[in-house]
C-alpha cells in the first residue's frame, strides 16, 4: 500500500462548553488513561460541534506528490491532524477532552 494514496479524514463530534459543561454526563473510557470518553449525555437544548476533512500537510513542500515523504508516514500524519484539532478545539474553548467520537479513514 502507497502512502502516497493515503488520506487521513476526521469526523469528529465534539460536545461541551464552559456555559453548560455542568450539564454533561461523562463515563470514563474502561481503558486507563484514555483521552477518549465512553459515553457522554447532553442536556436538550445543548451544542454540538462537528469538524471534519481535515488533512495532513506535508513534511517537505517541495516533494513530489509520488514520494512518500511527501506526507510523511502514517503517525507523522496524525500527529499534524491531531495538532489541527487542539488548534480548532482551543479556538472555541474546547480540547481533546471534550471529544465524544473521533473518526479516521485511510485509504491507500
Amino acid at each position: 500500500m502507497s502512502l502516497k494514496n493515503t488520506v487521513v479524514g476526521l469526523g469528529l463530534l465534539f460536545a461541551a462548553s464552559s456555559s453548560w459543561a455542568a450539564g454533561i454526563q461523562r463515563v470514563p473510557s474502561s481503558y486507563p488513561n484514555s483521552p477518549i470518553l465512553q459515553s457522554v449525555t447532553l442536556p436538550a437544548n445543548s451544542e454540538v460541534t462537528y469538524l471534519s476533512g481535515l488533512l495532513p500537510d506535508p513534511v517537505d513542500p517541495k516533494a513530489s506528490k509520488e514520494q512518500i515523504h511527501a506526507e510523511g508516514n502514517t503517525e507523522a500524519q496524525a500527529r499534524v491532524v491531531l495538532r489541527k484539532v487542539e488548534t480548532i478545539l482551543a479556538s472555541q474553548g474546547l480540547t481533546l477532552g471534550d471529544v465524544v467520537q473521533l473518526r479516521i479513514y485511510l485509504v491507500g
